[in-house]
């Protein structure tokens, strides 16, 4: 169990914050006038021994003489803490409350699931813990946490107990968002990560919310590099143009991370090539802007505008100039790219080459005509 914990965190990053920030919070002093969402120690408490914790209905672990290292923390959270899992499923089956909170608001079922006990998640379920309680403090649920460490048969169990697969976070998370942006290199996590979206969306996930900066699940997965969570998501409903709080567009962000694979995808599947005001870029311009030539021409070959201009008036060919990318320079001019057009303070591709010092790029464009005016 201890090889399996530490390859979990190891392969999930964003779970490791979250662990780090939900166990200092867990100990922390309570955050003043906000009342935790259940009363600490719950509906039934009980008293230690040294063979695990025994429950007593009606006595709570901290007045039993087991407040933990003076935070008031009760016997049975100080065991867990202590990672001392036999004696916590032993309270339990003896009748603790399950819906038992933290200090800083966190339920047993969520520690469970994120320290990897899965007979003490089971347990917890099955005697009626909360499977939709949430921790207002670290933004998360059971599920969202079922989901972040990869654990389908959870999300099963708490899905049939009436989890909310589409919840969102005071954060704007949901457990789609939160298991789209994860980068897993293996083939298994990424299976068991699948698995869990295509149940998540069938529960009614939805695949256009979107977090605090506008991006959906398609966005995450293309700026992870999780190509296989875009079908699902499509077929969901998933909106292939939705742009971000910047403008962003799916499409838009595979062209300027020059995922080629994963642009020929969304271009067969109808995303639009046109610009976005909000960002004042378009997939070619920064494509060109990137360097990335094979993007470059998947875009033009399907009719995306080589003159295009933004609200500077910039050209994909001034972009790729100015960036020192002679090969994008040459493709563009290849498919009639106008070499003197000049933006709004004058200047044309030559020029901007000129004045950041791309001298291969500047001779290119004089060869094809190119002035400085």
């Amino acid at each position: 169990m201890a090889m399996e914990k530490l390859r979990r965190r190891m392969t999930n990053w964003p779970g490791i914050l979250s662990l780090a920030w939900l166990l200092f919070s867990a100990s922390a002093e309570a955050v003043p006038g906000e009342a935790p969402l259940l009363p600490e120690g719950g509906a039934a408490g009980g008293v230690g021994s040294a063979e695990g914790v025994v429950a007593q209905p009606g006595v709570t672990y901290a007045a039993a003489g087991f407040a933990g290292a003076g935070l008031g923390e009760d016997a049975l959270w100080e065991r867990a803490y202590a990672e001392d899992w036999p004696a916590v499923i032993r309270a339990f089956e003896a009748g603790a409350d399950p819906n038992t909170r933290s200090q800083s608001g966190m339920s047993m079922l969520m520690l469970a699931i994120q320290e990897g006990q899965l007979e003490l998640a089971k347990l917890l379920i099955a005697k009626g813990s909360d499977v939709n309680a949430y921790h207002p403090r670290a933004g998360c649920t059971a599920l969202i946490l079922a989901a972040e460490w990869l654990q389908p048969e959870l999300v099963d169990l708490l899905l049939a107990k009436g989890a909310q697969a589409g919840f969102q976070t005071k954060g704007l998370w949901t457990a789609p968002l939160k298991i789209a942006r994860l980068r897993l290199p293996s083939p298994e996590d990424q299976a068991k990560r699948l698995a869990i979206l295509t149940r998540l969306l069938a529960s009614g996930a939805k695949p256009n919310a979107v977090n605090g900066k506008g991006r959906s699940a398609l966005h995450l997965a293309i700026e992870s590099e999780s190509f296989e969570l875009l079908a699902p998501l499509l077929q969901a409903g998933g909106d292939l143009n939705l742009a971000d709080l910047q403008g962003i567009t799916p499409l838009m962000m595979a062209a300027q991370a020059g995922q080629e694979q994963t642009v020929a995808w969304l271009l067969q599947q109808g995303a639009t090539m046109e610009g976005n005001v909000a960002c004042s870029c378009s997939p070619l311009m920064l494509a060109a802007e990137g360097g990335h030539l094979k993007v470059a021409e998947m875009l033009l070959t399907k009719g995306a505008a080589v003159d295009e201009v933004n609200d500077e008036g910039t050209t994909p060919l001034m972009l790729a100039a100015k960036n020192g990318h002679g090969e994008m320079v040459s493709l563009l001019l290849k498919h009639g790219a106008k070499v003197n057009t000049k933006d709004k303070s004058g200047a044309t591709a030559r020029l901007m080459a000129l004045e950041f010092h791309r001298d291969e790029v500047e001779r290119i464009l004089q060869e094809a005509g190119g002035r400085c005016f």
